[in-house]
C-alpha cells in the first residue's frame, strides 16, 4: 500500500514538473508610428497554440513547455510578417513591433519606372488618392498627432438648399487620450446662407487603439447639432433599412434639426 501511494505522489509531481504550460503575453505595435496594431495572429510556428490580439494590440494564451525551439509568427494585413524566436527569453509583457508593409510607398516608385520618370506627378496623384481613400489626414506630425482632419469626402457638397456646401471637422485619437474623444464639423451654404454645426465628446469604457469607433464599442457620447436633414431620411429605422433609405418622401425638401442626445452603445465580440 505505502509503495503505491509512493509511485502516486511521484508521478504527480512528474507531471507537474514536466506537464505546465507557459504563459505567452505582450502588445503588438505599428513599428513606424508606435500605436497599437489591432487583431494581429500571433501562433507558435508549425502548431495550433495562438491566439489574436484584441482591439489594442494585446494578446494572451499557453503552451506546454515541453516545446523546443519556440518562434512565434506574427502576422497582420498591411504588415510584414516577423518571425520572434524566444528560447531563453521572457515570453510575457512582450512588446512585438511590426514593420507596416508600405505598398502605398512602394507604388509610385513603380509607377515611375513604367513611366519614365515622371515621379511628381505620380507621387502627387498618388496623395491625393490617399487622401480620399483615408479621409481622414493627421494634423501635424504623423506619429505624434493628437488630431485628424476631416472628412475629405463630405468636404465640398451639393443639394438644392443649400447650394454649393462647405464642411471641415476635427476629431481626436487616442494620443489625446485612450478613453476621451472629442470630434464636430462646422459647415456652411452658400445658398440658404446658414452655418451648421455638430460637437460630440465620447467616452469608452475599453481602451482604443486610434479612435472611438473600434469594435467593439463600448461608449457613452454626448451629441449637440445643428444641421439640415431631408425629412424622408428621418425616419428611426432608416439607418438600419435599405428599403426605407431608397425610398424619399421628401426628395426635394429640407428641415433645419437642432437637438441634443445622450447615447449609450456596447457591443459584443460574438
Amino acid at each position: 500500500m505505502k509503495k503505491s501511494i509512493v509511485i502516486a505522489v511521484t508521478l504527480i509531481i512528474h507531471a507537474t514538473l514536466y506537464g505546465q504550460n507557459v504563459l505567452y503575453k505582450g502588445t503588438v505595435i505599428d513599428a513606424e508610428y508606435h500605436t497599437p496594431v489591432a487583431y494581429a495572429a500571433v501562433y507558435i510556428q508549425n502548431t495550433t497554440y495562438g491566439s489574436v490580439a484584441d482591439n489594442v494590440g494585446e494578446f494572451s494564451f499557453t503552451a506546454p513547455d515541453s516545446l523546443k525551439n519556440v518562434r512565434l509568427v506574427i502576422a497582420r494585413q498591411e504588415f510584414k510578417i516577423k518571425y520572434l524566436p524566444l528560447d531563453n527569453q521572457i515570453s510575457t509583457d512582450l512588446i512585438i513591433a511590426l514593420q507596416p508593409d508600405n505598398i502605398e510607398q512602394r507604388a509610385p516608385a513603380f509607377l515611375d519606372n513604367l513611366g519614365g520618370g515622371k515621379s511628381n506627378l505620380v507621387a502627387l496623384l498618388s496623395k491625393a488618392t490617399l487622401l480620399v481613400i483615408n479621409d481622414w489626414i493627421p494634423l501635424g506630425n504623423p506619429e505624434t498627432n493628437k488630431f485628424d482632419f476631416g472628412r475629405i469626402q463630405t468636404f465640398p457638397t451639393y443639394n438644392l438648399v443649400e447650394g454649393l456646401r462647405l464642411r471641415a471637422g476635427v476629431a481626436s485619437n487616442s494620443r489625446f487620450s485612450p478613453h476621451l474623444f472629442l470630434k464636430g464639423y462646422v459647415a456652411y451654404g452658400f445658398g440658404d446662407q446658414q452655418f451648421k454645426y455638430r460637437g460630440e465628446a465620447i467616452y469608452s469604457f475599453t481602451k482604443k487603439a486610434y479612435h472611438a469607433d473600434e469594435f467593439p464599442k463600448n461608449n457613452l457620447s454626448l451629441v449637440y447639432e445643428k444641421d439640415l436633414y431631408s425629412p424622408g431620411e428621418i425616419h428611426p429605422r432608416s439607418l438600419n433599412d435599405l428599403l426605407l433609405i431608397t425610398y424619399r418622401r421628401s426628395e426635394n425638401e429640407a428641415t433645419y434639426r437642432n437637438f441634443a442626445e445622450i447615447n449609450y452603445e456596447r457591443e459584443y465580440k460574438n
